[in-house]
């Protein structure tokens, strides 16, 4: 799997974070997809797809003009937002895997976490194309550690659901 390092990167990051809890690699059953990570929070449910980058920069861009938007995720100064596309069935699946246990105040979130690129100076803080947040490492830790609906027995619920309905690849 080529992903495989840029994932236990993530993922020992993810570990460090105490006040969540992680899933790694979960299956989506009937398919040869996985989720790299699921992380539940006290602000909601996170899916977290790790991407290695090794020294290329991460930049937002609107290419939608004066008055339209069209957001793109350039990396390398490429377009790479078919990444952030591909979030869509991830989330999907997290969804139905714990939607019974979701109250309204609780989403799941999408996000996209770079391993070993850059980012400008001024891109200290995560930002989101079409609803995903783009973000590294050294972030993770105020981006899932923010104050939200869920306490530790929610959570756990939450997780033991996901786990039971997406199995570990």
């Amino acid at each position: 799997m080529t992903g495989a390092p840029g994932e236990r990167k993530v993922g020992e990051a993810l570990d460090a974070i105490e006040g969540i809890i992680v899933l790694h690699d979960r299956h989506k059953p009937g398919s040869r997809s996985n989720i790299d990570h699921v992380a539940v929070t006290p602000a909601g449910v996170w899916v977290i797809d790790a991407k290695v980058r090794l020294g290329k920069r991460l930049e937002f861009c609107n290419k939608g003009g004066l008055f339209g938007r069209d957001e793109r995720l350039m990396v390398g100064g490429r377009d790479e937002t078919r990444l952030v596309d591909a979030m869509g069935w991830q989330v999907q699946t997290v969804h139905e895997a714990c939607a019974d246990l979701l109250a309204a105040d609780t989403a799941v979130r999408p996000a996209l976490c770079f391993v070993d690129a850059t980012v400008g100076w001024l891109d200290r803080r995560p930002w989101s194309v079409r609803g995903v947040v783009v973000c590294w490492r050294a972030v993770l830790p105020d981006l899932l550690l923010r104050p939200g609906p869920l306490d530790g027995q929610r959570m756990t619920e939450l997780a033991e659901r996901i786990a039971n309905r997406l199995p570990a690849a």
